[in-house]
């Protein structure tokens, strides 16, 4: 029995991939609008140092994530980077909406883990306009 060709549209795989270059803003907003409650939750109103490093881990992490995608899309792929890098994301951001309050160590807690999301917010932003551009017709890419 033959095995039947699925074809999905363009614009299925240009909307939904739209979203990899999306996840910088999306999580610098997102923490943005978290960071009052968690200095006055977490009594960090003067630690100055480690809400900036709650704040930057994420890009922290993302230079290391974007440096690494290149070459391990070269061994597995970029279809199956960007699927392992949208788990990874979505497994850290779980884990960083539940930090637990345990005072200065819910801090730490939080850094580590988004820095662990910035590898994959690193692996998106460098793996999603390369893939986007070899799905395009050679007639519109560049457009």
């Amino acid at each position: 029995m033959a095995k039947a060709n699925k074809k999905i549209s363009s614009a299925f795989i240009y909307f939904f991939g739209s979203f990899g270059g999306i996840l910088f803003g999306y999580d610098i907003g997102v923490m943005t609008g978290a960071l009052p409650f968690l200095q006055t939750d977490w009594h960090l109103e003067n630690a100055a140092g480690l809400v900036g490093w709650i704040t930057s881990a994420v890009m922290f992490g993302a230079i290391f994530g974007g440096a690494l995608a290149g070459q391990l899309s070269d061994k597995f792929g970029r279809r199956k980077m960007i699927l392992m890098s949208s788990i990874v994301f979505m497994i850290f951001s779980i884990l960083s909406g539940v930090s637990p309050d345990m005072g200065e160590a819910s801090a730490y807690y939080l850094i580590i883990v988004r820095m662990l999301l910035g590898l994959a917010v690193g692996a998106a932003s460098a793996l999603v306009p390369a893939y986007m551009s070899e799905m395009a017709p050679a007639d519109k890419r560049g457009l």
